[in-house]
């Protein structure tokens, strides 16, 4: 090699600096460093080749030059160090260049024969070992950075190349190795599927890879839904990818053109190699998986309302008086049009009952009257029961053997008496009213309310049976009005079961009465044995219970007062359900999706508030039940101190007296040699203060006062646990007590007229119990009041703020979920004409039993054809089966074949005339058209325009400048070259030539 003198740009300063440009590097490494970061090609081409340096050579921030290179988008030194590193390099330069967006640098990476010859083949990203020292994740391949950062000229090159993303092994798999990468490393795991979801839920690489591109971004939002629910550590960033599906599926949406794209777009169903078209089945699913931004979009809201107000166009931009008047003849004519429809269904009258309008309209004319019902049959309740009969009235004849037999046996009324108090104790309202002259009677049959609202019940429980079986359980829970639905119904049937046995007890208690066997042994009943008397008096108790309609005679468990209490719970439910109706209005429809929401907010908080709830309330209670226990002690003391004075529970007090003024007490005290501590009441041991009885003793609340004593805090929180938790519950209400009455909360002494002698008694019944209960009771108020319920307030402040600016969107949500139901077909007849089949019934219903049948029939024949084309089906259901390591090369090729065979990239052209439109053909036009257009998401249309244009012209003004400057390293080359020849040269001329005398011979020639 011919010797090659310094150039001027680079030069040796010593043996071990180096000089460049005026800067001074310490060695030839940082040379190299300084040139692959500013593009200098040809010095680190020569370097390369002079074996001066390593191409893997990494500054002191750990960036090798090659990423130093991709990082300043230094094509040209890109290529010189690609063919000097090993093939372990390249996967970070390729990850480093899809990253930046340098697309020329990813495909020269991808295209180079290096990278070629090992088929893109990296380390498997669960390895122990596997890239842990790289700048990027282990985790990541190409094909997910890409797909992540939507470079979609990388990713189709890369699906191009035949790669996948394959898809993780769900949370809690039980597979040997989920469970063997799960045990050696959690968290590795978890961030190998978080990169999977997060490559497979590209917008980019949905579009290209998959024939349905919809239904895949529901069916992945609604899994990463399900899966934030249940790795909550990466729950914002799995509804984060969620969010993003939706907003993609929205995209395609508006690449839509025209009314037949739109309809076959909303009507697919099925597989996605099936053309299988339903009534707006995709619009369905969408509201299933909850894409709210998919259903509210304006074209689907347009063809919604197209088929909301099918066959009744006219009145659809009608004034809104002429729809009224509409609807009131169609509610006039709603019996002739239900009878219609019943008898010939296919008819053109009672084809308006099947318009789903209409529908509506009929569900709730049958509602509303269901509620008036409701209404009517709580308002002539009162007028219901002042028709109750008496014995006398019923049956005169029964009434006389009552009389001479049951009221006036003696013996027969203490029995029943004695029977009475052994099983509800001594209540007196019951023994006054076990035995009269007289019995008024329950009733034994129901009244026209019950009827009718028995039958309108059996309807909606029908109407909910047909929907479950139609729709599916799953399906018909993911709707919230379906739970008020199945409570009314509970409610209701219970209220009928327990009204229906207790009319079932009262009539066969009335054909005992009738029975002559009966009184035959009543009549005897003094003369009989102990164990007939026993179940003669058993059996007459028991007529005479479900006889009874006197309420104060019932136990609290009567199924009269549960059906009752049934009844009015499924009154409220009924009534609240119409709340789920009000979406139909735009202006209400909003507040009752607040509404919904907020009840959510309430159900945490109360979460909160009982954890407070309960621990104070057990706290108060510890504290004071122990006082309230020594006052049961010395009223239990008192009375058998045989005084004779009335007591005032709550308010006794020791005094030290002689032995000699308790006689029965007297042998113990003798035993213990000690003085009897009498008890006395309150009133002798406050310096005899007259006034303040007498004034007490004329307050309208007296009693209570009484009851209550001088220490109300012991009375609400001591004497039982459930006095307890009520003072502590309406504490939240600030609800304290009635007037003129001590607090229903907390106090040391009392304010009422019964107060301690102040010179005699310390404030309080212990000084530090009393003082501990305040701050107790204290901060239970501070903090339920003042914080949870501003907390509560802050909360549904913040839900209201949240679905107001999203108000459109969830009210046209929630109307479109309400329409749906009766767009659908089924549930024609409202309630309670439902119950009656119809002849078309009948006919679907044998129809049903051929298909089964013929199914049957050929079954053997299916399974063996789909055992052939199960692969096929799964690859249609975009489901592949996952294959060990050592077949995902075949794998591969066969997918890429496949890929090929489909011609994804490759869509042709459909627009031909006369061409029948099949959804392959619109999603195939969509996707070209949100792929033409497609823009990354993360700047705006003419920053992407600048940036590409800036960075084209970096590129060109980098590559002229050092390649002028290597043209005039060669120019100085030569220049220095040449010198010394030049001086030889002129010195030989000088020595053999004698200059002067042929200059003075050529003047002369001259002259």
């Amino acid at each position: 090699m011919a010797h090659r003198y310094p150039s001027h740009r680079e030069s040796v300063s010593s043996s071990t600096s180096r000089t460049y440009y005026n800067k001074t590097f310490e060695d030839t490494t940082d040379l190299f460093l300084f040139a692959c970061a500013h593009g200098d090609y040809m010095l680190v081409h020569r370097l390369l080749v002079d074996n001066e340096v390593e191409a893997d050579v990494s500054n002191k921030m750990g960036k090798s030059a090659l990423q130093l290179a991709i990082e300043n988008e230094h094509f040209e030194v890109v290529k010189v160090l690609l063919d000097k590193i090993p093939y372990e390099k390249f996967r970070d330069a390729l990850l480093l260049a899809i990253y930046l967006g340098h697309t020329n640098i990813a495909d020269f990476i991808m295209n180079h024969p290096t990278y070629r010859t090992f088929s893109g083949g990296f380390l498997d990203p669960t390895h122990p070992q596997a890239y842990d020292d790289s700048q990027f994740s282990s985790d990541i391949t190409p094909l997910i950075l890409a797909a992540q950062y939507n470079r979609l000229q990388t990713v189709h090159q890369l699906l191009f190349k035949g790669e996948r993303i394959k898809k993780p092994h769900a949370s809690m798999c039980p597979c040997i190795d989920c469970a063997d990468s799960s045990a050696y490393d959690s968290f590795r795991q978890a961030q190998v599927r978080l990169s999977a979801y997060k490559g497979l839920s590209s917008e980019v690489y949905i579009a290209l890879t998959y024939p349905d591109p919809i239904l895949q971004a529901f069916e992945l939002s609604h899994e990463l839904r399900t899966l934030a629910k249940v790795e909550h550590y990466f729950r914002e960033d799995y509804k984060k990818l969620a969010n993003q599906l939706s907003i993609f599926v929205t995209r395609l949406l508006d690449n839509v053109r025209g009314h037949e794209e739109l309809e076959i777009v909303l009507n697919k169903t099925g597989r996605p190699n099936e053309e299988k078209y339903e009534n707006l089945a995709r619009f369905d699913l969408a509201i299933l998986y909850q894409e709210k931004a998919f259903v509210s979009h304006s074209n689907c809201q347009q063809k919604l309302m197209e088929k909301w107000y099918e066959n009744l166009s006219a009145i659809k931009n009608a004034h809104l008086t002429k729809r009224v008047l509409f609807y009131l003849a169609f509610i006039i004519c709603l019996p002739i049009l239900l009878l219609t429809y019943y008898i010939f269904p296919k008819s053109k009258i009672g084809s308006l009952c099947h318009q789903p309008n209409l529908k509506l309209k009929a569900y709730i004319v049958s509602y509303l009257a269901f509620i008036s019902l409701i209404v009517a049959s709580s308002y002539f309740s009162i007028s219901h029961l002042q028709k109750t009969k008496y014995l006398s009235d019923y049956n005169s004849t029964i009434y006389k053997l009552y009389i001479q037999h049951i009221y006036e046996n003696t013996e027969l009324r203490s029995d029943l008496i004695s029977l009475n108090e052994d099983k509800y104790g001594n209540n007196n309202n019951r023994m006054d009213s076990l035995i009269k002259c007289n019995i008024s009677l329950r009733f034994m049959a129901p009244n026209p309310f019950q009827i009718a609202i028995f039958i309108w019940v059996i309807g909606f429980v029908w109407q909910e049976i047909k929907q479950i079986f139609g729709s599916g359980i799953r399906v018909y829970l993911t709707s919230h009005s379906n739970y008020v639905d199945c409570l009314m119904n509970i409610l209701y049937i219970l209220y009928f079961i327990f009204l229906y046995s207790t009319m079932l007890l009262t009539r066969t208690s009335m054909n005992k009465f009738h029975s002559s066997n009966y009184w035959n042994h009543i009549k005897r009943y003094n003369e009989t044995l102990d164990d007939e008397k026993q179940h003669l008096l058993t059996k007459t108790y028991h007529i005479l219970y479900w006889l009874n309609a006197d309420r104060y005679y019932w136990n609290s468990g009567d199924s009269q007062n549960l059906a009752e209490a049934f009844f009015a719970m499924g009154n409220v439910a009924s009534i609240c359900r119409i709340c789920f109706l009000l979406p139909i209005i735009g202006f209400v429809g909003p507040l009752q999706v607040m509404l919904e929401r907020m009840i959510i907010d309430i159900s945490k908080w109360i979460v909160i508030i009982l954890i407070f709830f309960i621990a104070f309330a057990c706290s108060l209670f510890l504290i004071f039940s122990h006082f309230a226990m020594a006052f049961q002690q010395q009223e239990s003391l008192y009375k058998l101190s045989n005084y004779t004075e009335p007591k005032i529970p709550y308010m006794m007090k020791f005094n030290n007296l002689t032995v000699e003024k308790s006689f029965r007490c007297l042998p113990y005290y003798e035993l213990l040699n000690q003085t009897i501590p009498n008890i006395t009441s309150s009133d002798q041991s406050r310096n005899g203060n007259n006034d303040t009885d007498e004034s007490c003793t004329c307050s309208d609340g007296c009693d209570k006062i009484k009851r209550i004593g001088a220490y109300p805090a012991i009375y609400y929180f001591g004497d039982r646990f459930g006095s307890t938790l009520l003072t502590t519950f309406f504490t939240l209400f600030g609800v304290i007590a009635e007037d003129d009455l001590p607090d229903r909360g907390y106090e040391l002494v009392s304010l009422t007229c019964k107060k301690p002698d102040p010179q005699r008694y310390a404030l309080g019944f212990d000084l530090f119990s009393s003082n501990l209960g305040f701050v107790i009771y204290g901060l239970f108020t501070f903090i339920s009041v003042t914080v949870l319920v501003n907390t509560l307030i802050a909360m549904m402040e913040e839900t209201i703020d949240t679905i107001d600016d999203r108000a459109d969107v969830e009210w046209k949500f929630a109307r479109s979920r309400l329409y749906m139901e009766y767009i659908r077909d089924g549930n024609t007849l409202p309630v309670p004409m439902n119950i009656c089949p119809t002849p078309k019934s009948f006919i679907y219903l044998l129809k049903r039993i051929k298909h089964m049948i013929l199914s049957n029939s050929s079954s053997t024949n299916n399974n063996e054809r789909s055992n052939g084309n199960r692969d096929d089906q799964l690859d249609d259901l975009n489901i592949g089966r996952r294959n060990n390591d050592n077949n995902d090369t075949n794998n591969r090729s066969i997918q890429y074949d496949r890929f090929k065979h489909e011609r994804i990239f490759d869509r042709q052209r459909s627009y031909v005339v006369h061409e029948t439109l099949t959804y392959k053909i619109v999603i195939e036009r969509i996707v070209r058209r949100f792929l033409l257009y497609y823009k990354n998401k993360h700047i705006s249309d003419n920053e992407a325009n600048d940036g590409i244009v800036i960075k084209e012209l970096k590129n060109d003004v980098s590559s002229l400048r050092f390649e002028l400057l290597n043209e005039a390293d060669i120019l100085d080359e030569m220049h220095l070259s040449s010198i010394e020849p030049m001086k030889k040269f002129n010195n030989d001329l000088q020595t053999y030539f004698d200059f002067e005398k042929i200059k003075q011979y050529l003047n002369n020639q001259k002259k």
